[in-house]
């Protein structure tokens, strides 16, 4: 009697040590799993973030490309009617010689 009490508490106590380890394991693989997840989430993320502050960049760049072409063009056409105004002060100067 005293041999199958013995070989009881051996069975239970292994079973209750797999538990245990099982448990452990459990934690480990959920801890991981979400581990896994906020990795995978942050990284979205970071790409998201990455591509608007292109998409800002893109943007930016672009308006400053039509204000510098507009700001070109304007002193094209400064520097184009100053000329038309010399040529036409020389002009009035040379027809008022006599």
């Amino acid at each position: 009697m005293n041999d199958s009490i013995n070989g009881i508490g051996v069975v239970v106590g292994l079973l209750a040590i797999l538990i245990y380890l099982g448990g452990i394991a459990v934690t480990l693989w959920i801890g991981y799993l979400l581990m896994r997840t906020a990795v995978k989430n942050g990284t979205i993320k970071a790409y998201e973030e990455m591509d608007r502050r292109a998409v800002e960049a893109e943007a930016a760049f672009q308006r400053r490309e039509r204000h510098d072409a507009r700001t070109s063009a304007e002193r094209a056409l400064a520097d184009i009617r100053a000329s038309r105004a010399r040529t036409a002060e020389a002009l009035s100067k040379r027809n008022s010689q006599p």
